[in-house]
Parts: C-alpha cells; structure tokens; sequence
C-alpha cells in the first residue's frame, strides 16, 4: 500500500504531516480537517501529507494475513518519510488516536532516519492518543495486536514511556501539545494527558473521533493546530463578519450532498440548503429554493426563513414590495404557529413582525405590543428553544429596556450559534438602535459582540 497520502504537494520546504488513529484511513479522517487549513492564507507555504497504515476490527489470522503492529507500521514509515519527505527542512505532526503512538514510537527511536525525522521535527500536535494505554475493555482484544499493544501495561506502552521519559521529560526540541476531548470516554484523560506536563495540555469539544471534526459552531481543534503551527487563529465575529472556515467547508458539502436531490427533501433539510446557498453569497438561489416550495407547505420554519431573505434584500435595496412580502410571510408563519401552540415558531415570527412594524412601517407602539406578548409567551410557557434568550433581550430593546437587554446579550454572546447565526443577532439589535437613534446603545452592542 502507500503509507504517504498527498493532500498539497506544492514543492514547498514544509510540511503538515497528519496520522490517523486506529480503524481509521488518511482520508476519511483528516479530509476535512485538511479542507480547513487549506482555506489560511498563512498555510500556503506547507505541503500537506497523510501517513496511512493498515487498520480495522478484522480479525488477525497470523497464518493468512493479519494487521502490522505499531513496530511494524513505524519500520514502514520510516522508510517512507526517508523517500517522500526527506526533501523537507520543517516537518509538523498532527496524530489522532493510535497515530501518536506511532509518532512517539517514531521519534524515540535510535536510527539515522528517525534521528533526521526528529531534527526536521518543529510540532507535534497529538489527539485523544492512549499514551498511557487503554483502560476500557475492547471488542477483539484477544485477535487484535494492535490493541493488544495500546493496553496499559502491555510492553509496548511501558517502553514507550520509558523512551519518551529519557528523552524529553523536562522538555522537548519541538513545540508540543496533547488534546483530550471533552467528551472523549474511548481514551480517558488519565492516559492523553496525565503522563505530560500540565504546559503540555490542551481541551477540545467533542468525543473520540468527533474532536478532530470540526463544526460550524466550534473550531477549537483546528485553532489549536493552527496556533501550534503558524501561530495563527484568525477569525472572529468583531473583524470578520463573514464565514468561519469551518462553516464555509460544513455549507460547501451540504450544498454538494443536497442540491443533486433537492426534490427528494424535506422542508426541514431544504431550509438548511437555503441556508448553506445564503451563507456561500448566493442570495437568489437561496431565496428561489424557499419560494419553489412555498406554495405547498404549512412548515413554520421555511416560511419564516423565506421571509428572512425578503427582509435582508429589503434592509440591502429598501425595496417596499420585499418589505411588504417579508412582513406578510412573517404574519403567515406567525398564524399558523399559534394555532399549533408552538411557543419557538410564535415567538421567532413575532419578534420579526415587531422590527418591520417598527423600522419598515414607523409603528413604534404597534412593536412594543408585540414585544410585550413575546416576553409574556416567554416567561410564562415552558419550551425549548435555543434563540430564546436572544428574542427576550431584542424585545426588551423594543421596550427601550436597554440594560435588561444589553445583559441578555452578554448571555447570547457566549452561547453555542454559528458564525451567521451569532451577526445575524447582532445585526438585528443594531439595526433597531440605529432606528431609535442610540448610538450609545450601539457602541455597548459592538463590545459585547466583540469580546
């Protein structure tokens, strides 16, 4: 097989090089990872390259075929990297999982090729990896070398750490770090973490294998990766108010996964491909995906989303006819939702009737009422909804309560939106001080949301 995978080869004189973990391949692991970075300007001087191993739950029958072991899969690597990456002058790991192993395994061994590794080695960066061995009991452990040798206790784990203590105990020639995820109960922190220096340690979201994955709502992996290496974590809501790289890859595979089948979805995936078409920039084939099912569904969510692009083409071309379509699509949803007694659609359609009536249509006590029903609805019904909290402090702002809102804006600003999701709320709360003329409100608002 090829152990070296290439994800850029730009002839450049560095080098990201990502391990997989166990049961994993080059590319379903770190494909989307990889997209990301490709995405920073100051990674463009890195090649980026897979190592790829032989891994899975197959069973291991030593007289057909079985799996390598770890001792194995580092002699074969190593003469891999001697081949295809000696031209390098900077090497930096990422590992996940059983890969770490791989690496530790690699860069604490006494040969000329992994002396030369370790010397073009300027980071590692290591997640979920077992290197105080496995605890928890695993389907195959009897049949499986591998896990076999990732167990703690097992020879393997004892001369590992044993190597890397003798080596780097104090300190390491390489910038380094560990990452558990928070969420990760395959390799307890006990074993990703507590054998290194706590300078050493570092905490993601997500649980074994989600970690290295990042989502639209969270790029902690990726920022840690990025800091390590280029010592560069780019995007926040105060100085860019367009996509962060996460969500630019997570709407570019939705928009390939579901526009080849867009009559097959439902209103609900729908919705999130106009979503995906409205993040991307393009605002005509998000709006005309919405207004294609219109005609035929009574779903409070498409309606109300659809309703959302004509008040931003309103808000952008102070078109009336989109104003007026946005406030009648709004109504629409908002009737229909109050007669299924759905508190997050009644209150998701009102708050918006209450901004046209007040910034389109001029009628301040018109959106004050229903502001007033809004804050009734949600203090005295019991409902989940996560824009909850941002639609109680936008009424409050219609209700000139301004420190009542401008504190559950501080709660909004640390709760778990997407990039879009979070100027979305901002833009909305500056649009309507700018209407009642609170330029002192405003400049609290752009603290608040660049924090």
């Amino acid at each position: 097989m090829d152990f070296i995978y290439e994800f850029r080869n730009k002839n450049n004189r560095k080098a990201i090089v990502f391990i997989h973990g166990f049961t994993g391949d080059v590319n379903s692991t770190w494909r989307d990872f990889v997209e990301f970075l490709k995405l920073i300007p100051s990674v463009d001087s890195y090649d980026i390259f897979g190592i790829g191993y032989p891994s899975s739950y197959k069973i291991d029958i030593p007289l057909w075929s079985s799996e390598p072991s770890i001792n194995t899969i580092c002699s074969y690597i190593e003469k891999e990297i001697c081949t295809r990456l000696n031209k390098y002058t900077e090497l930096h790991f990422v590992a996940h999982s059983m890969g770490g192993l791989i690496l530790q395994k690699l860069i604490t061994t006494d040969t000329p090729i992994c002396n030369d590794v370790l010397e073009k080695t300027k980071t590692i960066c290591m997640f979920g990896t077992p290197s105080n061995g496995l605890k928890k009991a695993i389907i195959g452990y009897l049949i499986k070398k591998q896990i076999q040798e990732m167990y703690s206790g097992s020879s393997f784990i004892k001369d590992l750490r044993e190597s890397w203590n003798e080596l780097y105990k104090e300190n390491t020639p390489f910038k380094f770090v560990t990452v558990a995820g928070l969420d990760d109960t395959f390799v307890p922190r006990e074993s990703s973490l507590n054998c290194y220096k706590d300078s050493y340690h570092r905490y993601t979201v997500g649980n074994h294998t989600k970690m290295i994955r990042p989502i639209p709502s969270s790029r902690q992996s990726l920022d840690i990766v990025l800091d390590l290496i280029v010592g560069d974590n780019q995007v926040d809501i105060s100085t860019n108010p367009g996509l962060a790289i996460s969500e630019y890859i997570y709407y570019k595979r939705l928009i390939e996964d579901y526009y080849p089948i867009i009559d097959y979805l439902t209103d609900g995936e729908l919705v999130n491909l106009a979503l995906a078409f409205d993040a991307m920039g393009d605002f005509i084939k998000s709006r005309s995906i919405l207004e294609g099912r219109f005609g035929t569904t009574f779903d409070t969510d498409l309606i109300g989303t659809l309703a959302g692009r004509y008040k931003r083409e309103w808000l952008s071309t102070q078109s009336i006819n989109t104003a007026i379509k946005a406030l009648e699509h709004y109504k629409k949803a908002y009737d229909i939702a109050q007669k299924k007694n759905d508190y997050s659609q009644i209150n998701y359609s009102g708050i918006n009737i209450a901004f046209l009536e007040m910034v389109f249509k001029d009628d301040t006590a018109k959106a004050k009422e229903i502001a007033e029903e809004i804050l009734k609805n949600i203090h005295g019904q019991n409902y989940n909804d996560r824009w909850r909290k941002a639609t109680e402090a936008e009424a409050y702002l219609y209700l000139g309560e301004v420190e009542n809102a401008l504190t559950l804006y501080g709660e909004v600003r640390t709760l778990d939106f997407n990039q879009r999701e979070m100027v979305s709320i901002y833009s909305q709360a500056i649009n309507v001080c700018k209407y009642q003329n609170r330029t002192d409100v405003e400049l609290r608002l752009d603290n608040i949301f660049a924090g």
